[in-house]
């Protein structure tokens, strides 16, 4: 799993670490513990990783929520990033990587 820094945007890297991002599955994710989204669906993935790769085969799918406990994880798939604060929550934006023509 690639983690974005939270104020940079792929977007506007210089072209040879767009290469590098794609390099690894075009996709890395921000981070944001204390969030949950207010749109987000369950989903039956069993760890983060699983929740982040049904979240990247998703089209419409930007962000997830994980949150561990005692009874197991939780995943939760989001289509906004628009998230409340909670707690014992990771909220994970995805970021999709641009490509320039």
């Amino acid at each position: 799993m690639l983690m974005c820094a939270d104020t940079v945007d792929p977007c506007t890297f210089a072209p040879f670490v767009y290469l590098f991002h794609i390099w690894l599955n075009s996709e890395c994710w921000m981070q944001r513990n204390g969030f949950r989204a207010y749109d987000g669906v369950s989903h039956n993935a069993t760890t983060l990783d699983e929740c982040q790769a049904a979240c990247a085969n998703d089209n419409t799918c930007a962000a997830i929520d994980w949150e561990p406990s005692s009874v197991g994880e939780s995943c939760r798939i989001s289509t906004s990033t628009d998230a409340r604060e909670t707690v014992s929550v990771a909220h994970y934006e995805l970021k999709r990587i641009c490509l320039r023509s």
